[in-house]
Parts: structure tokens; sequence; C-alpha cells
């Protein structure tokens, strides 16, 4: 087992704050954190949704593109808003391989608890970067994964490519 206390912070941030559902949501919360793009690692805001880099990255670079409506499902989402969402996936996608050199990205939505999403009830599409050999042995002898970048340095690289998104 890895000793993270720094999560205890992030695990606790939302206990005071609650969406209009009267849940605790963090992408609500950083959604309706405006001005504060930096201190929450957001890329770019759009109509419908946004893209922040994972504060809990599988990589470096690992991305979250993330509606602003607090929904479950995809089919709670309009047509306007999955076309956005899809649009801001393919520009993100072609970001992470041009300014990361990504060789590939793993692009993935885990809808519902059962399908590991750890924040079930709002609805987000992961892209993870990837490179030939960036796995080893130490998921599967430590149950630890190395990130092997800082997250600061990656918003500051990625932050100004995603102000020229336009959808």
């Amino acid at each position: 087992m890895l000793y993270a206390p720094w999560r205890d912070k992030y695990i606790n941030s939302c206990s005071q704050k609650l969406n209009k559902s009267g849940e605790c949501c963090v992408f609500c919360e950083i959604w309706n954190a405006v001005g504060k793009e930096t201190e929450t690692y957001v890329l770019g805001r759009y109509k419908h949704a946004m893209v922040l880099l994972n504060a809990y990255p599988y990589s470096g670079g690992h991305l979250l593109v993330v509606p602003s409506a607090h929904v479950s499902d995809l089919d709670a989402c309009s047509a306007e808003v999955r076309s956005e969402i899809m649009e801001i996936v393919s520009a993100s996608s072609t970001i992470l391989k041009k300014e990361l050199c990504a060789m590939g990205v793993n692009i993935g939505m885990n809808i519902g608890k059962s399908a590991g999403a750890g924040i079930p009830n709002h609805i987000h599409v992961h892209l993870v970067p990837r490179w030939e050999g960036d796995t080893n042995f130490l998921p599967i002898i430590g149950k630890v994964k190395q990130i092997s970048v800082d997250l600061e340095r990656v918003y500051n690289q990625l932050k100004e490519p995603f102000k020229k998104i336009q959808i």
C-alpha cells in the first residue's frame, strides 16, 4: 500500500461545497471556480464542457473532458453537448501527440460505479497519453505507479495550445 496523505485534502475538500443537486462534486466545484484555472488545472473552458489535467494522473498529461452538466450518463446530455465533448476530445488528442510527443492516447469513459467511475455522478472522458515502454514492473510488484512529470510544468506547456481550440 502506498501512503498518500495529500489525498486527504482532496477527499475532504467537498465536505462543505455542494452542487445544485445538493451533492458534493469536485467537477461542479471546478466548473464554478472561474478565475482559478491555474489552481484547478483547467486548460480550456468551452460552451458546454471544459478540459483539465487530472490531478491524480495515470500518466503525465492525463486529461479529463468534463461537461458542465452534472449528469451520470451520456444520454442525459443533448446531442450538442455530446458533439462538443467529442470535438474537444479530438483536439485534445492532437495536442497531446504534438506537445508531449505522445505515441498514442488511451481515450475512455467509465459510466457508473460498477464500470470503475471514481466520480460516478458526473460523466467525464479520460485521455491518457502513452509512449512505447511507459509501463514497468512497479504497478504489478509494488502496486504503485510512477509519474515522472510535474503537473505544473505540463499545465504550462499545454495551456497555450488549448486557448487555440475553436469549437
